[in-house]
């Protein structure tokens, strides 16, 4: 059903931005197939995520919550990007756009900066 829905939507689609530089503009792209990329990537690393859960859990119950947020980061972040992925190569955008790289950066420097708060107290 999504296969048919992508394929009738995007048909006049040719070509997916798969890479943006810095400035947010495309500087790579690839043939419409490659749509699929980020969200196979998604389920993959959220399974694998996941799969490690009880591992965590078992020998640091402390951060057993992990892979659970990483599983639901991995899973914002591809949906945002595919989907504006789609947007620029339908020409309805002409950047990644300064909410996507939000969507990407708050995360990681959220995590970094409770990395070295979690260092500094021990």
């Amino acid at each position: 059903m999504l296969q048919s829905h992508c394929e009738t939507e995007y048909k006049d689609v040719e070509e997916i931005p798969i890479h943006f530089g810095i400035t947010g503009k495309p500087d790579c792209s690839g043939g419409r197939i490659l749509i699929w990329l980020l969200p196979v990537t998604m389920v993959l690393t959220a399974g694998i995520m996941l799969a490690l859960a009880p591992q965590i859990g078992r020998d640091q119950p402390e951060y057993m919550w992990f892979p659970g947020a990483m599983a639901l980061y991995v899973a914002v972040i591809s949906l945002a990007v595919t989907r504006r992925m789609i947007e620029v190569a339908m020409g309805r955008a002409r950047t990644i756009g300064w909410r996507t790289f939000a969507i990407i950066l708050v995360p990681i420097v959220a995590v970094v900066i409770y990395g070295l708060r979690q260092s500094a107290q021990q």
